[in-house]
């Protein structure tokens, strides 16, 4: 009877220990902007978790901006820019139960798209969609859904 009182007992601190962890450890964004092959400055970066904004950051130079997102979220980070198309990227940071919960880093550039000459661009889609990968244990841009938008923007142009 002690015994089992005591695996109880050691595998509830054990799940506990476990879920302080995962809580700890979070994904790290780096991204800049780019317009004509140029790194962007003095642009606006809104983040939302699970559809509330919860902090904008002024871009005042053309640096790398980070971000640090927790787990087992949902978040869209808008850019705008004046003169330009907004741009969002949807990234969902659910990782499976189980996994190792190591710090993750995800590194992108976004090409800002100008009002006068978006041409075939969707102004309104996400630019991308981010998600942890189980096969690779890394955070990737969905590339289906990639190519079913820039699929789209060439339809539309033509």
């Amino acid at each position: 009877m002690k015994t089992k009182l005591l695996f109880t007992f050691l595998f509830s601190i054990t799940l506990l220990s476990a879920n302080a962890a995962r809580k700890e450890k979070n994904l790290e964004i780096s991204s800049f902007l780019t317009y004509n092959g140029e790194k962007v400055s003095d642009y606006s970066m809104i983040v939302y978790e699970e559809g509330i904004p919860v902090d904008t950051f002024i871009v005042t130079e053309e640096n790398k901006t980070f971000v640090m997102l927790n787990y087992d979220c949902n978040y869209c980070i808008r850019y705008t820019k004046e003169g330009f198309l907004d741009r969002v990227v949807l990234i969902d940071t659910h990782v499976p139960e189980g996994e190792s919960f190591m710090k993750h880093t995800f590194d992108f550039e976004i090409e800002l798209v100008s009002l006068k000459d978006h041409g075939n661009t969707i102004g309104d889609l996400p630019v991308a969609i981010v998600e942890y990968d189980t096969y690779s244990n890394e955070f990737l841009n969905d590339r289906d859904y990639f190519r079913q938008v820039r699929g789209k923007e060439v339809k539309e142009d033509k």
